[in-house]
């Protein structure tokens, strides 16, 4: 339970260091919180991913389908 923290983590130190966010990494993130059943925290970075000017990819958005779908929010997946 504890990798969608360590992702979080990871993706805020990445937004003040030199490394740039991209695609590959929210997705890694979004991933992490599906395992994890965090599924506000996944919705929240797949927003972040279009203020960031960042096109989700297949991979992004079937993670966080999936992690509503693990948490019983299927609904939020739909919409």
């Amino acid at each position: 339970g504890a990798e969608w923290c360590i992702a979080m983590a990871s993706l805020a130190a990445m937004t003040q260091a030199i490394v740039e966010a991209n695609v590959i990494s929210y997705g890694a993130a979004i991933s992490a919180c599906k395992q994890s059943a965090e599924w506000q925290q996944a919705l929240a970075l797949f927003a972040c991913m279009t203020l960031a000017a960042l096109e989700p990819d297949a991979i992004s958005y079937n993670a966080a389908i999936t992690a509503c779908e693990k948490s019983a929010e299927w609904q939020l997946a739909l919409a």
